[in-house]
């Protein structure tokens, strides 16, 4: 069994440096396959990762174009993986900004062994105190939100699983799972990739046993100090109408006019309840 890590990365040569030392520490898991995606970055991560594969054969560059973004990047690298990747092999997608503890990998593929036909997701362990576990969707708002510091059923199922550390069996990418990273450049790919696998008949699960650690500021945190036009048109942007609307069309099995009329007013709603408690 051959476990192959893909990771997308793009001018994060500060974090590169921690992350790539704990993929090398990994115990446990003999044939690992590490590869990073690299969307022509100008801050050195390039060269760092191939001075890693001089020194590390189990290393592998995939150089792509700054337009790719998150989920072009990763359906590279998951090509990548596939066209060597056997029926027993295991595929991870994690993040460059995550820190893992030694036996993140081992956890992992136990996990799926003993749940043949399953999608694991990672918990998360924020900084500041918070554990953030399930991942669940809310179709009354179009929402997707991560239950918190509660006690979960071992394993415990969840509506969606995160990209930041999210365990596959190959087989759920020869059923017909993939990235539609036309339709979801950046956010919300991962979460619609696991929703294609659930649809498909896998589980979606997760354990408090398997988790990732981070700081409080996430990849879209960025966000909040944009323009209005920034959120709602940025392919960047965690806000972009247009990959919501494909998502939640997607999602909720509604019209494509249902879903848009529904979008469009729960986003409009939470601009005015941000809005009235700015001014009061």
């Amino acid at each position: 069994m051959t476990v192959f890590i893909v990771t997308a990365t793009f001018n994060r040569v500060d974090h590169l440096h921690t992350f790539i030392s704990q993929l090398q520490s990994q115990k446990s898991v003999e044939n690992l396959k590490f590869i990073l995606v690299d969307s022509g970055s100008t801050d050195g991560s390039i060269q760092l990762i191939q001075s890693m594969m001089k020194s590390d054969s189990r290393f592998e560059l995939v150089t792509g174009k700054n337009n790719w973004w998150w989920a072009r990047a990763a359906h590279e690298g998951l090509a990548k993986a596939l066209h060597r990747a056997t029926a027993d092999d295991i595929i991870v997608l994690l993040n460059d900004d995550v820190r893992i503890a030694e036996d993140f990998i081992e956890i992992g593929c136990q996990l799926l062994r003993q749940h043949p036909k399953s999608i694991w997701g990672s918990a998360l362990r924020v900084d500041t105190g918070e554990t953030e576990l399930a991942v669940m969707r809310d179709l009354v708002d179009f929402s997707v939100y991560a239950l918190q510091n509660v006690n979960l059923p071992e394993p415990y199922e969840q509506d969606l699983v995160s990209g930041r550390g999210a365990f596959f069996p190959v087989s759920v990418f020869s059923d017909g799972a993939n990235i539609r990273y036309k339709k979801l450049p950046h956010y919300l790919a991962d979460y619609d990739l696991s929703s294609q696998a659930k649809k498909l008949g896998y589980s979606l699960l997760g354990s408090s046993k398997l988790f990732v650690a981070s700081g409080s500021e996430f990849g879209n945190s960025h966000s909040r100090n944009m323009t209005l036009s920034w959120k709602i048109f940025a392919t960047q942007s965690a806000f972009r109408l247009v990959s919501q609307y494909h998502f939640w069309h997607s999602e909720s099995g509604f019209s494509k006019g249902r879903t848009a009329a529904l979008l469009l007013w729960f986003r409009l709603r939470a601009l005015i309840m941000r809005t009235s408690k700015h001014n009061c």
